[in-house]
């Protein structure tokens, strides 16, 4: 009986936040398979034009530029994020878990959790528009291709599966540091707008050419020339990632949640 109600209580942990938030998941898991179908379908058009046709594996890689990425993944999942935490910083939720540190990490698993839950179903409405849509997996070891329009080469030694791959933790990736930062300034600065404005700005920054954190995840097709960079790229992120996790350790050791609740209270 013991270790069925601490499996009930661990299921908890990561479902009752989005059964609270379940009209506002509802709504993005209809509008995201639009959005990206609108996204296949613009680059579907314009590589036929030169008679380059796209493929699956194009769309994949495209879905991780900053431009798509943050506003049709990020920022809606910093939304969620926001939503699921709000109610964890209250003093009997802060009781209750004893531990500050805890905390913490109890935020970043269910942001963990969220990232890995985002980032496979991004993956089967791209890999879902790409066969409703009649596309190849995979065309990169043709000269007739959207590959050898962007690289002036083919490439026939990068499989789908190891695209597929880099996809996902490049996505997943993305999603938990920018979860991750977006905490991190929740728990030094007591709001949520320094997070929002934080990532918005990376985000930006990123898309009009820089490669803070974004870009770097950004799996254009000219990063496949040479595949070996690629998880060198990734190393930034996880570099951000590390720094915030270890940073909100030290944050959230000299919390004081009461002082935070009686300033607010007497605002």
């Amino acid at each position: 009986m013991i270790h069925t109600s601490k499996s009930a209580r661990c299921v908890s942990v990561f479902f009752a936040p989005l059964l609270q938030n379940r009209l506002l998941i509802a709504a993005y898991l209809i509008l995201f398979p639009i959005f990206n179908g609108l996204h296949t379908f613009s680059w579907m058009q314009t590589q036929a034009r030169y008679q380059m046709p796209w493929c699956t594996a194009d769309q994949l890689c495209y879905t991780t530029v900053p431009s798509f990425f943050v506003l049709s993944a990020v920022v809606p999942f910093l939304y969620l994020i926001n939503h699921m935490v709000k109610h964890s910083f209250s003093i009997p939720v802060v009781i209750r878990q004893r531990s500050k540190v805890g905390l913490w990490f109890h935020q970043l698993l269910q942001t963990a959790a969220a990232s890995a839950a985002l980032t496979l179903y991004i993956l089967l409405c791209v890999i879902v528009a790409g066969k409703v849509m009649g596309l190849d997996l995979l065309n990169w070891s043709s000269p007739i291709s959207a590959y050898y329009a962007f690289t002036q080469t083919v490439n026939t030694q990068i499989t789908i599966g190891y695209i597929v791959l880099i996809f996902s933790i490049s996505c997943f990736l993305g999603l938990l540091t920018a979860g991750t930062l977006f905490l991190l300034l929740r728990w030094a600065t007591d709001q949520y707008l320094p997070g929002w404005i934080v990532i918005l700005v990376l985000g930006s920054v990123d898309i009009v050419g820089f490669s803070l954190l974004f870009n770097r995840l950004a799996l254009n097709h000219k990063r496949w020339v040479e595949p070996a960079v690629i998880p060198q790229n990734l190393l930034i992120p996880l570099l951000w990632l590390m720094a915030a996790a270890i940073l909100g350790i030290f944050v959230a050791r000299r919390k004081d949640f009461l002082r935070v609740q009686q300033k607010q209270t007497n605002e």
